[in-house]
């Protein structure tokens, strides 16, 4: 059987689908059964202050979103993804908003405009949207604990919050469930 890069098979899935595809080994969060890609390992510069990160799996899920200053859909997301990370503040998944603009500057401002500072990240060689091959935005990635992504959500549609949350209640269920039977387990 052929193997596809990540990049790939995320093109394949984006020439087959809509805004949410599952497909070529990124199944849903309702099947983690499937063998699923593993998003691979990038080192980050925070667009406004902090230290640099690597994008590496502490345990939790994470969603991670791509965006970029000239992208009319991701300046009216990413307030989207703002609402959703606050939401889930006490709950055991983190937000990372990825800018791909080539002037980390001109994003500053986008970000600060809109009000969406926290946990933002810049990436202005374009190496995620290359390796992942990305070819639209806002693409954003829902991640499990294990860095296996489940979910890709491509464009900026409406309906695409409520979606999303009912992917990431899915997906902390999910979580919630392997750990109390981890638990259960260790107490026999």
């Amino acid at each position: 059987m052929m193997r596809l890069s990540t990049g790939l098979k995320l093109r394949h899935a984006l020439l087959c689908g809509g805004a949410f595809f599952l497909a070529q080994g990124v199944p849903s969060v309702a099947d983690p059964s499937q063998d699923t890609m593993t998003f691979p390992q990038f080192d980050l510069a925070p667009l406004f202050s902090g230290e640099a990160m690597s994008i590496v799996q502490d345990g939790q899920p994470v969603y991670i979103d791509l965006w970029a200053s000239w992208c009319a859909p991701c300046l009216r997301t990413l307030p989207e993804v703002k609402a959703l990370s606050e939401a889930y503040a006490d709950d055991d998944i983190g937000f990372i908003l990825i800018n791909v603009d080539e002037s980390p500057e001109i994003a500053q401002a986008f970000a600060h405009r809109l009000g969406v500072e926290a946990n933002q990240y810049s990436d202005p060689t374009g190496s995620i949207m290359k390796e992942l091959a990305v070819e639209g935005l806002p693409t954003g990635f829902l991640l499990d604990a294990d860095g296996r992504i489940r979910l890709v959500h491509v464009g900026g549609d409406p309906a695409a919050a409520e979606f999303l949350k009912a992917r990431i209640d899915q997906l902390l269920a999910e979580q919630r469930f392997k750990s109390a039977m981890r638990t259960n387990g260790e107490t026999r």
